[in-house]
Formats: structure tokens, sequence, C-alpha cells
């Protein structure tokens, strides 16, 4: 896929951003965000609906859930065996829910030894839980929206994923992440052994007199792709003005640092000791709350940083609550270190049903098949029956019709036809050592004679051997190669040659000896063949009026 779009559903708004992930780092080509109140369906369906208008979404999403809805915990299950790592972090998983595990759709990542995140079986894992209604409600909505869903996961961990990105610290040392959504104050504790998501719910700011309808707006777009519909920023001061009064900021603070014992104590009673902080890093639109990031530095005691878009993608325009909406895209990009899916389970059983679906029907078309094939096969075995019982019959009542006198003169008649059958196959072989001889008279050079032809006829072959004298041992190589140009003969090759002086001219003269083998017809071709007695035909040809040599 060339994007990936993170859709999150946060406390008080709808966000959404479109990455492309094949670019180093990931470049962000719009992002659109939408208020709603929080509580009700046709108020998210509306957001939804108005995200994916200002936002033309046609490929499957990442969602994100808002971090109250799910139970977010770090087990070191006592693994067994490999293969019951599930089995061994279900257990683990239900000793930190209120409600059987059953209820729940759950997922779960492993940590490395460093804080990081390894795909196989390490020392302990993530594991996040929300309840089935919640995530079929979530699904509901979407589906109605038109907004087709790959994959389900919590914005704490989308922002986690973020902070990845952005190159977080990791080692022995612990490093907290604050987001700020609304009135929602989610603490990401990343320490060497674990990871730890805590919210908590900030007093509400006093509006200004002009103030509008909250701290969200109307609509939100970043990037530069498109035509955006004019909206101002998420969280823009001139769009809403609000602000914190002196008690209310001292209650802030107070809030803060309430937050921050509670979860020290929670550390301390998890891992045994309460890590140190190095650093906290700030994330999310703070315009409600200008004095957020002071407060949250007297409540930790260290210095609090903040966590922008630009350290996580490539982007021109962008606010920074649109981070976890980033992590969410990462993931569906694949380039997220923390991947949970809350739905993997269903989508792996839908494809199973699906498959089950798939193998059951073409059982069924097999099946079909096969009867089909074997009810044509009966009918076929029985005609073929039926068939060789008539044949039989028949020739039965043939033969009982057939008297002995009959059946003898049948026989005498086959023995006449085959005497016949060989007197013409003598007769049509008859010459046939004589068109041999003359084939081999028409073959010789003027250069070569002979003096000695011998053939035998004996079936299937005319075989013999013919010597004689030639000028030179070209001679003897061209009537070799006349001979083999006749296809009738299949073997011509000498047998010995040597060179002597003529007594008669006193020239030097080449002596050979040639073994031949020509191929007679079968019965069955056009030129039949058949056995015959053996005969010889002598045969000479006489020197060329250049030589005076005797013929022997």
């Amino acid at each position: 896929m060339s994007v990936s779009i993170g859709l999150e559903i946060g406390s008080a708004a709808v966000r959404a951003v479109l990455l492309d992930p094949r670019s180093k780092p990931p470049r962000l080509l719009a992002a659109v965000g939408a208020p709603w109140s929080g509580t009700g369906g046709d108020d998210l369906l509306r957001a939804i609906q108005q995200v994916r208008r200002s936002l033309p979404i046609k490929s499957p999403v990442v969602l994100g859930l808002p971090t109250p809805a799910a139970i977010i915990t770090t087990v070191q299950p006592l693994l067994v065996s490999r293969a019951r790592s599930d089995l061994a972090v279900r257990f683990e998983l239900q000793q930190q829910l209120p409600y059987d595990v059953s209820q729940t759709a759950w997922h779960y990542h492993w940590l490395s030894h460093n804080g990081g995140t390894q795909a196989e079986p390490g020392p302990a894992a993530v594991v996040a839980a929300v309840k089935h209604s919640i995530v079929q409600e979530r699904l509901t909505l979407c589906q109605r929206a038109g907004v087709s869903v790959k994959g389900v996961q919590v914005n704490a961990l989308a922002l986690g994923n973020a902070w990845w990105q952005a190159g977080g610290p990791g080692g022995r040392t612990a490093s907290v992440v604050v987001r700020l959504d609304g009135r929602l104050l989610e603490w990401l504790i990343i320490t060497s052994n674990g990871l730890y998501v805590f919210t908590t719910l900030l007093p509400a700011p006093t509006l200004a007199p002009h103030g509008g309808a909250g701290p969200v707006p109307a609509a939100s777009t970043h990037g530069r792709p498109g035509p955006v519909p004019p909206a101002a920023p998420l969280g823009a001061a001139s769009v809403v003005s609000a602000g914190l009064s002196q008690s209310q900021e001292d209650q802030l603070v107070a809030r803060l640092a309430t937050s921050w014992e509670g979860l020290q104590k929670h550390l301390a009673a998890v891992t045994g000791a309460c890590p140190s902080i190095s650093a906290a890093q700030l994330v999310g639109d703070t315009s409600s709350y200008p004095t957020c990031a002071e407060g949250l530095q007297r409540a930790i005691g260290c210095a609090v940083q903040p966590l922008s878009l630009e350290t996580i993608v490539r982007a021109e325009k962008g606010g920074d609550e649109f981070v976890a909406a980033c992590g969410l895209a990462l993931q569906g990009g694949g380039h997220a270190p923390l991947s949970l899916n809350l739905i993997e389970g269903a989508m792996r059983a839908a494809r199973a049903a699906r498959v089950n679906r798939v193998s059951q029907l073409l059982g069924v078309l097999c099946a079909l098949l096969a009867t089909l094939w074997s009810g044509r096969g009966i009918v076929e075995s029985l005609r073929s029956r039926e068939a060789l019982l008539e044949q039989y019959h028949t020739q039965e009542q043939s033969y009982q019709l057939l008297r002995p006198e009959v059946r003898a003169i049948r026989k005498h008649q086959a023995q006449l036809e085959h005497r016949l059958e060989q007197l013409a196959y003598l007769a049509r072989t008859r010459d046939r050592v004589t068109r041999s001889v003359v084939q081999l008279t028409d073959a010789l050079p003027d250069s070569l004679w002979l003096t000695t032809l011998d053939l035998t006829k004996t079936a299937p072959h005319v075989a013999g051997a013919l010597e004689g004298y030639a000028q030179s041992f070209q001679g003897v190589t061209q009537f070799i190669d006349r001979v083999k140009a006749a296809p009738e003969w299949v073997t011509v090759k000498p047998q010995a040659t040597s060179v002597m002086t003529d007594s008669a001219t006193g020239a030097e003269v080449v002596a050979f000896t040639i073994q031949l083998q020509r191929l007679l017809v079968e019965p069955s071709a056009d030129r039949p063949r058949a056995e015959e007695e053996p005969a010889a035909q002598p045969a000479a040809k006489k020197k060329p009026s250049s030589s005076r040599r005797k013929q022997r």
C-alpha cells in the first residue's frame, strides 16, 4: 500500500492523518480533526463522517481507541514452551482484569531486556485489553461511516510508537511521555522492564467571555496535497480563548503532584524500586492549560520538553495533537515497534471461517463431481458389458450353426490362401539379386573393376561380398559412397584394402574387399519380402580400355 492512514478517537476529538511510509522519515500528507462530545454514538458517527469528507479515505485504517477504555499492563509470564506463550500471557492478563478475559479483545507484544520491543518471546510483554462491546461499537460506527478498519490500537500505545519513531531513549533510565488530550492527561512510563499507562482527568478550564464551544474547534485540517476546506487548526487561540484562574492552577499542580506520587507508588510496588526519571516529554494541545508544562516540571522534579510532530514525521504543517494519530499510521505502514491489534484474533477467526467455508464448498463440489464421474463410469461399464455379452452370444450362435465339415473347408481354404500368398511373394522377389547386381554395376566408376561378387538372399536381407581392383583409393571411396546413396543398401563397409603391382601393366593398383547387405521389404508393405532359398550370383566387370589385366 502506498499510503497509511491512522484514525484516532480521542476523548474530545476525532483525528486522522495520511502518511507516506516509503519516505525516510515518513512524510505527513494530510491531517484532519473533528470534535465530538465523548458521549453519544451519533455524535461520534458525525465526527467520523466529517473527517472522512475532509480527508478522502479509500484504504483500510488503523483505529485508535481512547486510553480510558482499555486496560494496559506489563506482564511477565512463565513460559514453559514457546507454543503456549499465548496461554501464559492470557493467564497473567486474567489476574489484572476485574472481569473474565473472554469478554475482552486483547493482544500483546514482547519487550526486550533494554526496554525495546521484539517479535520473539522475552521476559515481559505489554498487554492491552478492551471489552468486546466497546470494540464492536466503534467498528460498527466506522462501518456506518464508510471506513474500513484493518487494525485496532490504543491511543497511549500509538503514542509510544510515535515516541520510538522520534528516537526515544532506552536502557535503565525510565522515560516519561505525558499527553494532553482535552481534559484527559495520559502518563506513558517506559522502563527497562515494562511499559505502564495511567490517566488523570484535569479540572475544566474557564472560558474567556468570547469563548467558543470548548477547547476543540469545529474542524481542523493540516497537509499539503489537494484543496482543503477552510478551518482553523485544533487548539488555535484565535478560535478559543481559555485559561485557568490562580486557584485552578494550584488545583492543577496539586492534581499532577498527587497523580505522580500515586504512579511512583504503583511502579515501586510492581517493579520493586522506583525508577529514576531523567527527562519527561509533553505532547498535545496545551492552549487550554498553558501552565501544564510548569506544573509537570514541579510535580516530577525534572525538565519537561515538548514532543513535536516534526521529530516523528516530515511535515510542513501540523499540530502536536496529531502525534498519536501518526503512531497509528506508522503501525499501518509497518514501522511501529509496538504493533498491537486488538481485532487480530477476530480477523484470524474470520479468515479461518472463510477458509473453512471455502473448503467445505470445495469438498461438496468435489463430492458431486466424484459422484457424477463414478455414475458415468458405472453407466459406461454397464454398456460395455452388455455389448460384450451380445458379442459372445452372437459368436456362440455362429459356432453352434457351423458344422465340422464347414470348419474343415474353411481351414483348408485358409491354408490355400496362405500358400498363394507365399507364391505371389516369391514371384515378386525373384529378381532381387539381379537388381542388386545391376545397381552395383551402375555404381562402378571408370577407375574400378570387380573380380568377384558373391550375394546370398536370406530373409530379410540380401548379403554378400565383392572383390576387385581400383587405380586409387579415391576410386574405392567413390564407389562406396555411390552404393551407400541407395537406401536399400543398409550395410556397405570395406573389409580389406591393399596396394599391389599389376603383373600385366606394371602399374600399382588397390585390391579391396567390401561387405554388402541389402534390405528386403516386408510382405505387408508395398514391396513385400519372404524367406527364399540361398542363391549366389557371381559377376564381374571388364576393366576399362586403359587397363589390360586379366579377369580372375
